[in-house]
């Protein structure tokens, strides 16, 4: 018993000691396949990076570009559907800053820029044993419930930080690779590169934001749906008086995005 508590307690300060002794740039590819709020269908594909270090984690977009709303027609086993990918005039960059569960990021939505602070996260991780390698590193399952949704995550021991892409933190191992059951979103990593901690490897550029208009979630959901009765309104001017044109009810995405949230 005693030789496995120095044993144990001998791995934490390792770890620990690594963990404080290197920082990383890790790329990523996210996509979100969802019902949007006015269209039959919405997909959405990006890049991220992830840089982290001791003290905190930056999540950011890359490569924006402007890009127009395109329509096409899908075969599924139900029948042929609509698949609207958005386009996007708004080239600020989505970003994500993690400081011990603290969230601060800016999300684009109907071409608007908001800025959000959200309360630390706890995320109550469940770890399997089933692995499997994400290029060069042995990864293990993890899985948790956020908001309304279950999802799968794949980190690696091998890079000894808690930081992950989105939000997703707190496992014992970088987060390489994270998606929901349902697949409606999916993040993997692509390329990662590890530094020495250094002041230069390891500097974090915090991005510019609008930091006199900060929103709290909620206030940040009720805008959300606000935008939406705006772009509703739009479509239902363009198609005239004698259209019957409304929002359904029963809609199982509508009005929802990655994460369900229910102010208490």
């Amino acid at each position: 018993m005693y030789v496995k508590s120095l044993t144990f307690i001998f791995l934490f300060i390792i770890t620990n000691f690594y963990a404080q002794n290197f920082c990383g740039k890790i790329e990523y590819s996210q996509q979100k396949n969802m019902a949007n709020d006015v269209y039959a269908a919405h997909t959405s594909k990006s890049k991220f990076v992830l840089e982290f270090n001791s003290l905190f984690s930056k999540y950011q977009e890359i490569n924006i570009s402007e890009s127009k709303t395109k329509n096409k027609i899908e075969d599924t086993d139900e029948g042929r559907s609509k698949i609207t990918v958005i386009g996007r005039k708004n080239t600020l960059p989505k970003f994500y800053l993690n400081k011990n569960g603290e969230i601060l990021f800016r999300d684009i939505f109907n071409e608007e820029g908001i800025v959000v602070k959200e309360k630390p996260i706890h995320f109550d991780w469940k770890i399997h044993e089933e692995s499997k390698n994400i290029g060069k590193f042995l990864c293990q399952k993890a899985t948790t419930n956020f908001r309304g949704r279950n999802y799968i995550a794949w980190f690696t021991h091998e890079i000894p930080s808690s930081y992950g892409p989105w939000k997703f933190y707190g496992l014992p191992g970088l987060i390489l690779e994270v998606h929901d059951e349902d697949y409606k979103f999916l993040c993997q990593a692509t390329k990662v590169n590890l530094y020495p901690n250094n002041k230069e490897n390891c500097k974090i550029n915090t991005p510019e934001y609008d930091n006199t208009n900060i929103k709290t979630i909620q206030e940040y959901y009720i805008r959300k749906k606000e935008l939406v009765k705006e772009e509703f309104s739009k479509i239902a001017t363009k198609l005239g008086r004698n259209s019957n044109f409304k929002i359904a009810k029963d809609c199982d995405d509508c009005g929802k995005e990655l994460e369900i949230f229910e102010s208490k």
